[in-house]
């Protein structure tokens, strides 16, 4: 069949750091006391990015620094090429001032990576820091007893490789690539190669010789092929100032069976409905072959020797037709007896352009005087089509996709006659009911059992249809949302302090993007931050909602992912951690 590329999801893969005998837990241990710090404490041992690193003083005293356990020295730019020491001393969570800017509040630490930038043996560690209106970087390194910090814009110090080279396009036009090189409390940026401008002219050079663009293509090529260093999350008390305790996890998977219906009518256009014919219908036999496909999860395997149209260009298409549409983005237009007539026809989808994906499939026929006449239109997205032969006749076979999840959700079949749309069946998957697995419990927990009763619930996917994708929980507060600037509050993290948010089901009205839960919290990074800890093990999965409720005493926060017919839910303890 056809195949067209419907959406790119990229999954950025996040860390969960686990603690406890019986519990999960997010977050760090609290620094110990003493005037000499360790060489190494509960919280320096959890920290990733240094196993494949023998311990040293230098080591141990970045990972202090990343606990918040110990301060670093800055040192400030003073120029282009070179940062000057300077005595001023900070936790990296007391960063109000960057670069000679002030900020009205504290930067958030929010990733790290450990990387050898002027390949000496020793790491260094670079800091990526959040909020104040943009991307920031705070370079970490241990010399004769101290750590030093050196900052960068994330414009100057981006797409960093484990060889300690990174793209600086900080100056407009142009970019530069960089390497790092220390003289005792001094840094130097090392430009290895860069491209200027100069009159509406592009200039190359690696290192300080002008060279070629295919040269510096090389060149440029050779960087983009080098590995990227590993970036881990901080730990969620510094990043987002809670302790999170996993309480439950269960998965739903769903048990289905393959139905086809009878369709009664198809669109031609936007709003504009069109009756199938009737003069001739699909065979039952040619339906259960496509029910039994889908049952046993063997489409490709059961269609693909089926098909039998032929590939042609979209320039053949629009001369042979002579047929040129205004608008149209693109057409994939094959060669067929679409209507089993004997004489071969063309017919084409065709991509009307916009991110919504609305195209339509094109149907020409061809007449006794080698004439082709467009007869049919059939409104439908970008997705994968093929004529299947059965028995004799040709039938149009379509991939079917939920629109809001972008899943495979199952086929529609279409046969024509005389050049226009006779019958059509859809063939879809249905629930019959959820197979429930409980992946972690929290045995340990007092009102375990109350948590997992609540979320023991297989008709989840029902109650979020019918209450437009929110649920609001026994610990949450709504308000009046055209009353207030937040239509919800709960106290997150049993602090005795509301939390003040918003929450949705946004749904898509493009191609390249899902359904998913859609928030805003007034001043809380909880949920941010615990869905990116999550990321990993759910994959593909996306959260749809959130809601508290209240179990003796304390509110447990609920998450719900979905992930095609599949969900999970997670029961979360959520507790305030003051840095």
């Amino acid at each position: 069949m056809k195949k067209w590329i419907v959406a790119t999801l990229l999954v950025t893969i996040m860390t969960i750091t686990i603690s406890g005998c019986n519990s999960k837990s997010v977050g760090i241990d609290m620094p110990v006391d003493g005037n000499k710090p360790p060489m190494e404490t509960a919280s320096t041992k959890l920290l990733q990015g240094f196993e494949g690193w023998e311990d040293s003083e230098a080591i141990s005293a970045l990972k202090r620094v990343l606990s918040l356990q110990e301060t670093i020295t800055d040192a400030s730019p003073s120029g282009a090429a070179s940062s000057e020491f300077i005595c001023k001393e900070y936790y990296l969570n007391e960063l109000d001032a960057f670069l000679g800017y002030e900020f009205d509040t504290m930067m958030i630490p929010d990733q790290y990576a450990v990387v050898d930038l002027n390949q000496d043996g020793q790491p260094e560690v670079v800091v990526s820091l959040l909020g104040c209106g943009g991307g920031w970087i705070k370079v970490l390194r241990y010399y004769e007893g101290t750590v030093y910090g050196y900052s960068f814009v994330v414009r100057g110090f981006d797409l960093l490789k484990t060889d300690g080279t990174y793209m600086d396009y900080s100056e407009e036009s142009n970019n530069c690539i960089r390497k790092l090189n220390f003289d005792g409390k001094m840094v130097h940026e090392n430009c290895l190669g860069f491209t200027s401008s100069s009159k509406d002219e592009m200039m190359y050079h690696i290192g300080d010789e002008e060279v070629s663009e295919q040269e510096y293509s090389t060149f440029i090529e050779n960087y983009y092929n080098k590995q990227d260093v590993t970036w881990y999350l901080f730990q969620s008390k510094i990043r987002a100032s809670y302790e999170g305790q996993e309480l439950l996890r269960l998965d739903f998977t769903a048990r289905t069976h393959a139905q086809v219906q009878d369709m009664e009518e198809y669109y031609s256009g936007m709003n504009v409905e069109e009756l199938f014919s009737h003069s001739s219908l699909i065979p039952e036999e040619l339906c259960e072959l496509i029910l039994d496909a889908m049952e046993q999860g063997t489409e490709q395997e059961t269609f693909t020797p089926l098909i039998v149209d032929t590939d042609i260009s979209q320039e053949e298409f629009c001369s042979e037709t002579g047929l040129e549409w205004d608008g149209m983005e693109s057409a994939y237009p094959v060669r067929v007896d679409a209507d089993n007539d004997g004489v071969q026809d063309l017919i084409a989808q065709c991509y009307w352009g916009g991110s919504a994906g609305y195209s339509s499939m094109e149907f020409c026929k061809k007449s006794e005087d080698g004439q082709y006449k467009q007869t049919s239109t059939l409104a439908c997205l970008i997705q994968e089509f093929g004529f299947l032969q059965y028995k004799g006749k040709q039938y149009l076979l379509m991939t079917e996709f939920d629109y809001n999840t972008k899943c495979y959700s199952g086929n529609t079949l279409y046969l024509y006659e005389n050049g226009i749309l006779a019958d059509g069946k859809v063939f879809s998957f249905v629930v019959d009911d959820y197979d429930m697995d409980t992946v972690f419990e929290d045995a340990a927990f007092e009102e375990i059992n109350s948590v997992k009763k609540a979320l023991s619930n297989k008709k989840m996917p029902d109650i979020l249809f019918h209450q437009d994708g929110v649920i609001c929980g026994s610990a949450e507060t709504k308000y009046d949302s055209d009353a207030s600037e937040y239509e919800y509050s709960s106290d997150l993290n049993n602090d005795g302090k509301q939390e003040y948010y918003n929450k949705s089901m946004w749904y898509p009205s493009n191609m390249g993007t899902v359904m998913c839960c859609s928030y805003e919290f007034e001043n809380s990074m909880i949920i941010d931050d615990l869905c990116n800890r999550l990321s990993g093990e759910m994959g593909n999965g996306t959260l749809y909602t959130f809601w508290l409720d209240k179990v003796n005493g304390k509110n447990i926060l609920y998450l719900y992912y979905g992930k095609d017919l599949d969900y999970t839910l997670y029961a979360y303890l959520i507790n305030r951690f003051d840095k």
